[in-house]
């Protein structure tokens, strides 16, 4: 048990739901009907890459315990398994579920009080 949450949370809402949330539409919009499908397309897995490493993970507060790297990469890994046949309709209606929270708009309102927005 943990006395503050709060990391484990901005890490799992950040890095898991923000990746889902791009990784799905993006690749709606080109077609893709499976999360691994999408993650087979090279330009894509390293959009959502550059995502959890450029912007994302400098914005977490620090996880007690977490290996943020290892996390990413078992992340990565998960997006892109056939096994899991992971449907980006099932993804996008649990988004939208989920949209009170909004996953990436905390990133983007960090990022632009660093001044880190446009890059």
């Amino acid at each position: 048990m943990v006395s503050d949450v709060h990391p484990y949370e901005m890490m799992k809402i950040r890095l898991l739901n923000a990746s889902h949330q791009a990784l799905c539409y993006i690749g709606m919009l080109l077609g893709y009907s499976y999360a691994d499908e999408t993650m087979a397309d090279a330009d894509i897995r390293a959009l959502v890459e550059r995502m959890m490493n450029d912007e994302v993970t400098p914005l977490l507060p620090p996880v007690p315990g977490i290996d943020l790297a290892q996390y990413k990469r078992t992340l990565i890994e998960r997006f892109a398994n056939p096994t899991l046949r992971d449907q980006l309709a099932r993804i996008g209606t649990e988004a939208r579920r989920g949209s009170r929270s909004s996953s990436s708009l905390p990133s983007s309102s960090g990022s632009r009080g660093e001044g880190r927005c446009g890059r």
